[in-house]
């Protein structure tokens, strides 16, 4: 419900919000763009498999040339975890604390 009141919000109309864990049930390449904040830990541990997971969901989920909009801690090494998915990453945003992604299929 968030993320529809935010697309709202923004004025976005031709966008659509789906829940689903890691794109199960929603199939291969059907969406343009995908947004993400994924989980990084398990405990107080970086665990580089919950990452990848959605990193992995994201790259079936999108069409050819779809982007991934990944946000992280700027602390976490996502760069080349992103680089072994998607041919195209590059940081677009960026502040102390976080970092956003765009990696494109």
């Amino acid at each position: 419900e968030a993320a529809r009141r935010t697309l709202e919000a923004n004025g976005i109309a031709n966008a659509e919000v789906r829940l689903s864990d890691c794109g199960e049930g929603l199939p291969s390449g059907s969406f343009d763009v995908v947004a993400t904040n994924p989980p990084f830990h398990v405990d107080v541990e970086v665990d580089r498999l919950i990452a990848l997971r959605f990193i992995e969901a994201a790259r079936r989920l999108l069409r050819a040339g779809g982007r991934l909009y990944l946000v992280a801690n700027r602390f976490l090494p996502y760069e080349p975890w992103l680089q072994e998915v998607f041919p195209h990453v590059e940081a677009v945003w960026e502040d102390r604390r976080y970092r956003v992604w765009r990696c494109t299929r």
